[in-house]
C-alpha cells in the first residue's frame, strides 16, 4: 500500500541560483543554500525614505531565527523509508492456494504462493538462484515446497533449498547449504483477509524481518476493536487489475476534471 504523499515545492533565488525544497504534508521547511549548505535568510526588509516597509528589523531577526529552529526540527524527525513498509499485496481470498501468482511492487517482480503443510503465504523474490527462471512459472508440490519449473530446484517456505535433481545425495547437500542456492524470501503476514509484505526483503531472522515484527501495518482500528465487534464489519472486496502501475493510478485520481468526461453518464455528466 503506497501512501498518498502530497509533495510541496518551495522555489528560492539565492544568489541567482533556483533552490527547490520538496516536503512532507504539512511540513514548511526552510530553503536550504545549494552552494553554502546553511539556512538560506529572508531577504533583508526594503527601504523607503529610510521607513522599513516590510517589517522592523527586530521581527526580521525573530523570523530567520524561527526558521532555524523549524529546519533544525526538520532535521531530527525520521524520515520515511517506503522500504521498510507493510503493503497489502492481494485479497488473500481471492488466490488460487494450489498455484504461484506473480506480481510486482515497486517494479519488483515478486511471486505469492500457499505452503498447506504450514498454512501460510510467503513472497518470494520471482528469481530462481540457479538460473533466474520466474518461480512464479513453477508449481506447489504435496510437501509445500516451491518447485521451479526449468530445472526442478525446490525450495522451503524460508527459501532454503531443499532438492536440486541433477546432484547425487553428496552433490546436493553441499550444494543446497550455500546461500546461493536459496531463493529471496520477504516477510509476509496475513491481516483482515490481506497478504501484506515488507517493503525489503529478508529471510527469517534477519534485519528486515525484526525490523518488520516491530512494525504493525496500516489497518483498519475498528476493525480491530474488541468493543465494536459486531458493529464495525468488513464488507466484501472490490478488486480491479489495471494495466499500470500505483503512479499513473495516482495521477489519474488526482485529477477530477476528467471525471464527468471521461465517465460520462456512469459518475456525473459532461455540460
Amino acid at each position: 500500500m503506497v501512501r498518498n504523499i502530497a509533495i510541496a515545492c518551495a522555489l528560492l533565488h539565492i544568489s541567482g541560483v533556483a533552490c527547490f525544497s520538496f516536503l512532507a504534508p504539512g511540513v514548511m521547511r526552510p530553503a536550504i543554500s545549494a552552494r553554502s549548505n546553511t539556512l538560506a535568510r529572508k531577504p533583508h526588509p526594503q527601504t523607503r525614505s529610510g521607513i522599513f516597509m516590510q517589517s522592523t528589523v527586530q521581527d526580521w531577526i525573530v523570523d530567520n531565527e524561527k526558521d532555524a529552529d523549524e529546519l533544525q526540527s526538520w532535521d531530527s524527525r525520521e524520515k520515511f523509508n517506503f522500504k521498510k513498509q507493510w503493503y497489502p499485496l492481494a485479497a488473500t481470498e481471492f488466490l488460487d492456494k494450489k498455484k504461484p501468482h506473480a506480481i510486482q511492487l515497486f517494479g519488483n517482480d515478486l511471486v505469492m504462493w500457499y505452503d498447506g503443510t504450514a498454512d501460510k503465504w510467503n513472497v518470494f523474490q520471482d528469481a530462481c538462484p540457479h538460473r533466474l527462471a520466474p518461480l512464479s512459472e513453477g508449481r506447489i508440490e504435496e510437501d509445500g515446497t516451491l518447485l521451479c519449473s526449468y530445472h526442478g530446484w525446490r525450495f522451503d517456505s524460508k527459501g532454503k533449498c531443499t532438492q536440486i535433481p541433477q546432484a547425487n545425495e553428496k552433490q546436493a547437500n553441499a550444494l543446497m547449504s550455500s546461500k546461493r542456492a536459496c531463493a529471496l524470501p520477504f516477510p509476509t503476514m496475513e491481516a483482515q483477509g490481506l497478504l501484506w509484505v515488507w517493503g525489503e526483503q529478508g529471510e527469517p531472522g534477519s534485519d528486515a524481518a525484526i525490523e518488520s515484527a516491530l512494525k504493525s501495518p496500516n489497518l483498519i482500528s475498528e476493525l480491530e476493536d474488541p468493543e465494536l465487534k459486531g458493529r464495525a464489519q468488513q464488507l466484501t472486496w472490490s478488486v480491479r487489475d489495471m494495466p499500470y502501475g500505483w503512479d499513473f493510478f495516482f495521477e489519474n485520481v488526482l485529477d477530477p476534471a476528467h471525471v464527468t468526461v471521461s465517465h460520462h453518464g456512469i459518475v456525473g455528466e459532461a455540460t
